[in-house]
């Protein structure tokens, strides 16, 4: 399972945005930053970037959840710079090992980011930390592929 998106945030301050896979299509936020260097999952399986300025370090992390445990978080990728597009890639294989690059440039691997088995649909969603306004996330192209 493959999702490529490039995407660029109008403002990177009180800000938080997901670029990837979550198992629910309600209207939820499928990872957060925990205000540190891990996140809080509301999802039970998702996988995809993660860039919170609440976390400890602001740029776009590979992070996953599987079966309602945390995977953890790759905070390998850069920071985005405002109005200026990224493209976020995350390779999922079918034993649920999530791989994650930013323009191109490999950012980190995860095992066991995501139950494998579970069905799983693309998700970009973005919405302000504090009522300090809105934010706005453009997206240039999605691009979502799945062995059949």
């Amino acid at each position: 399972l493959v999702m490529e998106a490039r995407v660029k945030l109008d403002a990177i301050t009180l800000v938080k945005c997901f670029i990837g896979f979550t198992d629910t299509v309600a209207l939820e936020f499928p990872v957060i930053s925990n205000g540190t260097t891990g996140i809080t999952a509301t999802a039970d399986d998702a996988v995809g970037f993660l860039f919170d300025t609440l976390a400890t370090t602001d740029v776009w992390s590979g992070c996953g959840v599987a079966a309602t445990t945390s995977a953890g978080a790759v905070v390998n990728g850069s920071a985005p710079v405002a109005d200026t597009y990224d493209v976020l890639r995350v390779e999922i294989s079918a034993a649920g090992v999530a791989t994650f690059y930013q323009n191109g440039a490999l950012v980190g691997t995860l095992e066991a980011a995501v139950t494998a088995t579970v069905a799983l649909a693309p998700v970009l969603i973005v919405m302000e930390n504090a009522v300090a306004g809105t934010r706005k996330l453009t997206v240039d192209y999605v691009w979502v592929q799945q062995n059949r």
